[in-house]
């Protein structure tokens, strides 16, 4: 069995816990009781810093234990898929490379060894560069036609850093006669090729403001959607793909349709499929084929497991080529897991956060069996959940409230009592949409009601995420996606929220100080030792870098001068490490409505025991989406569409009822919430549902349901099943 005594790591107050060898064991509780800060944290965490030690690489932070025992060598399967490598593929992550190179080596004997080298220059399509997908203009992101000219219609132009661009369009038009007060689909088709697509050598001298002065400059006057089209040409140029990333649509590559290999190599076969067969088929597909090859020698097996196990994982819709970055969290977390049971690992301890998320209800018997599967190997598993189909398959239950374990018994039972009676409410209005050839949507016309909230639903690859990326591109719709936080080594809860530097105005006029003085990442006010990190980076050996905790600062990040100010005897690293739950009941930023209204926002979606000095590196898959919500929410809403994907991920049922009421709070000031949801206790609770399938791939990518929850009866619905 193994044991640890005395856990203190995060918010766990000295906590023990015994995991028994070869069962699995769910860690449960509401958002902050501690279940991540257990589980990967901590018991991750020990198990791998063992095995980096014997390794001779110095480990990392440690947890906070007194003592342990026991430990096994470990994985951790985690909901974030931080991987931002246009170029990783499903086909090199598995390694299928690797085993389909000696199947073509033998049924084609004069190839190179390097012909299914996807990162080889030498084997990439020409027309985008073995990336399988090229970019161009999205003219709806880059323009509003019917606008006029004189109103600043170009929302390029509008987001873009310099000032010049409406004084150079306003000479532009005076050389060219063309009227200002008009919008562009008003003007001649002339005067509308020069706007959007013109360009020159001719320069004009404008007088533009910047930076609060006023400069003078001639500029060449470049078409607004030319602009962006250089800038898709051009993409490995520094700035190009930053300044463009907003106005540009990701499109299949038309020359290699998605396989990211050159043309020539189709003329190597496999069994009578070419390489860019295998790279374009479904998982489903490419399954019957690895087992139709006649020679049932060593990488036929191992091909025919792993892909075995990739269609038992739900993800039989994928195909190898799929690049690694456009994965959900859960498909990424089940892909990890289908490579694991490809793997003859026995003994091992797995650690995986939230199996269930991004998951159809439909879709949970056959992830269990997977889990069972490594169950069986005698392996232990430790899993976060918060899924009761799935915590109630487990063999033993860890609860945590606020950092304590409770009684597991009577967790359950309340967590079965709790039920939403909200009001639901009758549409207003609608907004048209069109789809189509946009992944597995070929053709969508839908009218999607406004003024109430709506859960989006189906199982995976059923073609939700496609259609809410689709629409996202248009006038009124705000998508908050589940891509991870994407921030620098110093990035807090504070900084992304936008908070830090409320809070130093605050601070700095209550007790008299010079601005910026509460600042971490200002260098008369941070640590000098480790520059307002709070830790000193070391290099170690193999490449690799440990960090320790700053012995100068003991973590505070702040100068002694800048930590001897006291607010309400508090210091500022006092009020950066206190529970925003804390921060509120003490009524520290009472004074400040902006502050104070940001906390009780946190609170009001589970976020309350997070410290606003938390890195957001450390943050769960569930609590970096409601951060995003919260950092995207614009004061103005009315005019907004706001489409969530997940905001239920990880949370249980009484943080789910949170939820509810905060977005309920939201519908109040926007046009309408689209939730894309697995989650049936929130389904349940919409007002209208939009249900995607009936399968995955190429199975999916309609509309099978469309109305309220109580009048599925009859239809083609998979969730009627459920609910």
């Amino acid at each position: 069995m193994l044991t640890l005594h005395g856990i203190e790591t995060n918010n766990l107050k000295s906590v023990d816990v015994s995991i028994s060898y070869g069962k699995i064991t769910a860690v449960v509780g509401g958002s902050g009781a501690g279940k991540t800060s257990l589980a990967f944290h901590t018991l991750y965490a020990l198990c791998k810093n063992e095995l980096d030690t014997i390794s001779g690489i110095p480990a990392s932070l440690r947890p906070k234990v007194r003592d342990y025992a026991n430990l096994l060598p470990a994985i951790g399967l985690k909901q974030k898929n931080a991987n931002v490598n246009p170029r990783s593929s499903i086909f090199t992550y598995l390694g299928l490379d690797k085993l389909f190179l000696p199947l073509f080596l033998q049924a084609n004997p004069d190839i190179k060894r390097n012909i299914l080298a996807q990162n080889n220059p030498a084997n990439y399509c020409p027309a985008c560069e073995g990336l399988g997908v090229v970019y161009r203009p999205a003219p709806a992101r880059i323009v509003d036609l019917d606008r006029p000219l004189a109103d600043k219609p170009f929302f390029s132009w509008n987001k873009f850093l310099s000032n010049h661009y409406y004084p150079l369009l306003e000479a532009f038009c005076v050389a060219h006669g063309i009227d200002m007060t008009k919008s562009i689909s008003q003007l001649s088709v002339r005067q509308q090729e020069l706007l959007l697509h013109g360009g020159g050598d001719k320069q004009f001298q404008v007088r533009y403001k910047q930076k609060n002065r006023y400069r003078q400059k001639r500029f060449p006057f470049v078409g607004a959607i030319r602009e962006i089209q250089e800038c898709c040409d051009n993409l490995q140029v520094p700035g190009n793909r930053q300044k463009a990333k907003s106005y540009i649509t990701e499109q299949v590559c038309p020359e290699c349709h998605g396989a990211r290999f050159a043309e020539h190599l189709s003329e190597y076969t496999l069994n009578g499929w070419t390489i860019h067969d295998i790279l374009l088929s479904s998982f489903d597909a490419l399954l019957p084929f690895i087992q139709s090859i006649p020679d049932q020698e060593f990488a036929v097996n191992r091909l025919t497991a792993l892909v075995a196990n990739v269609v038992r994982n739900n993800l039989g819709y994928l195909a190898p080529m799929r690049s690694i970055p456009s994965l959900s969290g859960g498909e990424f977390q089940r892909l990890q897991l289908a490579s694991v049971l490809s793997s003859d690992f026995t003994n091992l301890l797995y650690v995986i956060d939230e199996v269930s998320s991004s998951l159809h209800v439909a879709e949970y018997p056959d992830v269990i069996s997977q889990l069972q599967s490594l169950k069986e190997r005698n392996s232990t598993l430790v899993m976060v959940e918060h899924e009761l189909e799935f915590i109630e398959k487990a063999d033993n239950l860890i609860a945590l409230d606020d950092g304590r374990v409770i009684d597991s018994t009577d967790w359950l039972q309340r967590q079965r009592e709790v039920s939403v009676a909200r009001a639901k409410v009758e549409p207003r209005g609608t907004m048209d949409f069109t789809v189509h050839d946009v992944h597995n949507i070929r053709h969508l016309d839908v009218a999607i009601p406004m003024g109430c909230l709506i859960g989006c639903c189906g199982v995976s690859g059923s073609g939700k995420s496609s259609f809410a990326e689709a629409i996202s591109g248009r006038s009124g719709v705000e998508y908050i996606n589940q891509g991870t936080i994407q921030g620098n080594s110093n990035s807090t809860v504070a900084t992304y929220l936008k908070l830090m530097q409320p809070i130093d105005s605050f601070l700095c006029k209550a007790l008299g100080a010079s601005p910026k003085t509460f600042l971490f990442n200002n260098s008369a006010s941070q640590c000098p030792a480790c520059e307002g990190k709070g830790y000193v980076e070391q290099e170690a050996s193999f490449g690799h870098a440990f960090r320790s905790v700053c012995e100068a600062c003991e973590g505070r990040r702040y100068n002694p001068e800048v930590l001897a100010y006291r607010f309400n005897s508090l210091s500022v690293h006092d009020i950066l490490t206190m529970t925003v739950a804390d921060l509120s009941t003490a009524e520290v930023f009472s004074a400040n409505r902006k502050i104070a209204a940001k906390l009780e926002d946190m609170i009001s979606i589970g976020l309350g025991h997070l410290t606003l000095f938390r890195p957001t590196s450390e943050l769960s898959g569930g609590e970096a989406q409601r951060i995003k919500l919260l950092s995207r929410v614009k004061a103005n809403l009315k005019n907004t569409f706001l489409i969530i994907d997940e905001p239920a991920n990880g949370l249980e049922r009484h943080d789910t009822k949170r939820l509810i009421d905060f977005l309920d709070r939201l519908l109040a000031k926007a046009k309408g919430i689209m939730v894309i949801e697995h989650n049936l206790f929130l389904l349940k609770s919409m007002d209208y549902i939009l249900e995607f399938g009936p399968r995955g791939g190429d199975g999916g990518g309609d509309i099978i349901f469309q109305g309220r929850i109580e009048d599925m009866e009859g239809s083609e619905s998979i969730l009627k099943d459920y609910v």
